[in-house]
């Protein structure tokens, strides 16, 4: 009976334990997501575009790897238009 009540003793515990832990980290989570909230709506996507409708200082090649495209075999039945949906 001693060895039951501390089994159960333990289990309180460890359950107890998981739920003050997420009741805290879910706390942290909505706090944080306040706070970008508050970031996001002063950020304007339109500053830094020019007159042309790119932003400025910024190029996509900068950013992204084109693979080489240049040979790709791909077979014609996948991209046949019938006329009907035309």
């Amino acid at each position: 009976m001693k060895k039951f009540k501390t089994v159960l003793i333990l289990i309180l515990v460890i359950v107890f334990a998981l739920i003050a832990y997420f009741s805290f980290s879910s706390n942290k989570k909505t706090n944080d997501v306040s706070e970008d909230t508050s970031s996001a709506a002063s950020f304007n996507f339109s500053d830094s575009i020019d007159d042309n409708g790119f932003w400025k200082n910024i190029t996509a090649l900068d950013y992204v790897k084109l693979c080489e495209y240049v040979g790709i075999s791909i077979p014609s039945d996948i991209h046949e238009i019938s006329d009907e949906s035309v």
